[in-house]
C-alpha cells in the first residue's frame, strides 16, 4: 500500500523525492488535526510566536482524543515546541522509553538507558515480561525517540542502534500489535529508500511505515490530535535527516538543541 504520490518514485534511485514525498504526505495527514495547535505555528513562522506562558498551557492541558494523557507527553511535546521540559520525574521510575523521552533534555536520563547498544534486536528486553501491546508501544516509542536522540547528539552509534532496532520490529513484530498509535515511522521510511537493502527488504519497510499511518486513521479518516503529533513530528525529523545527510546544516530543528537544564 504505497501512497499514490509515492508509486511513479524508485525509492532507493529516487530517495531524496521518495522522502519529500513522504513529508508532504505526513504534514497533509496531521495539519488538519493540528492546525489550531501551537505545533504547526511554531513550524510556519506565520505570526507572532505563541508566549512561553501560553505554550506551557498547552503542554498542561494536552490531552488525546479520548481524552487521555501519557507519561512521554511532557518530553515529547516540549521536544517539538523547543521548550525547556523542566526537572524530570524520577527517573529511575520511569519505563525506559520514557526515560528516552527525557533523555532529550537531561543527559542524566541518557545514561540510564538501558540498552545494549552492540545489540540488535528489541531494545528494552527487560519489558518482554508485559503484555505484547505495552512491550511493542514502549519499543516504537522509545525507537522514536531514539531517533531524534541520534540527530541531536550526532551520533551514529545511537542511529545504528535505532535502524537496527527497526529491522528487528519488520522481521519480527506487526504494526498494529501496539495502540494504534503512528510511533517512529520516520526510520523505516529512510530504510525504505536505502539503496544498500535488497528490493524486498525496502519494500517490506515501506509497507510497515505505510500501515502505521493507516492504522492510525481506521474508523476516523483523519488521526486524534496525538496521532497528529506523532506524524508531523516523523516529518520534522526526515527533514532533518535529510538536511545532515546531505551535510548541509538543520535550519529551524528544534529536537536538535538538546536542553540539559538541572541535569
Amino acid at each position: 500500500m504505497v501512497p499514490v504520490h509515492c508509486r511513479v518514485l524508485d525509492p532507493a534511485a529516487q530517495p531524496g523525492a521518495f522522502v519529500a514525498a513522504w513529508v508532504r504526505r505526513l504534514r497533509a495527514v496531521s495539519e488538519p488535526t493540528l492546525a489550531a495547535t501551537p505545533i504547526v505555528a511554531a513550524r510556519s513562522g506565520d505570526g507572532p510566536r505563541p508566549d512561553a506562558a501560553d505554550l506551557e498551557q498547552f503542554i498542561t492541558d494536552f490531552r488525546d482524543g479520548s481524552g487521555d494523557r501519557r507519561a512521554v507527553d511532557r518530553p515529547l511535546l516540549c521536544a517539538m515546541l523547543g521548550v525547556p521540559a523542566g526537572p524530570p520525574p524520577e527517573l529511575d521510575a520511569c519505563r525506559a522509553d520514557v526515560l528516552a523521552w527525557w533523555a532529550l533534555h537531561h543527559s542524566s536520563a541518557r545514561g540510564l538507558l538501558p540498552i545494549d547498544w552492540a545489540a540488535r534486536g528489541r531494545l528494552f528486553p527487560g519489558l518482554e515480561d508485559e503484555a505484547i501491546e505495552v512491550w511493542t508501544e514502549a519499543e516504537m516509542s522509545g525507537l522514536h525517540a531514539l531517533c531524534w536522540i541520534g540527530l541531536a547528539s550526532c551520533d551514529e552509534r545511537v542511529l545504528a542502534r535505532a535502524f537496527a532496532c527497526a529491522e528487528w520490529l519488520v522481521d519480527e513484530v506487526q504494526p498494529d500489535n501496539g495502540t494504534q498509535r503512528p510511533w517512529a515511522v520516520h526510520p523505516f521510511i529512510v530504510m525504505a529508500c536505502d539503496p544498500a537493502r535488497v528490493p524486498g527488504a525496502r519494500g517490506a519497510t515501506g509497507l510497515y511505515a505505510e500501515t502505521l499511518v493507516h492504522n492510525a486513521l481506521v474508523g476516523r479518516g483523519t488521526p486524534d490530535v496525538f496521532s497528529a503529533a506523532l506524524l508531523w513530528d516523523a516529518a520534522s525529523w526526515l527533514e532533518t535527516f535529510t538536511l545532515i545527510d546531505r551535510g548541509r546544516p538543520p535550519a529551524e530543528t528544534r529536537h536538535v538543541s538538546p536542553r540539559d537544564a538541572a541535569s
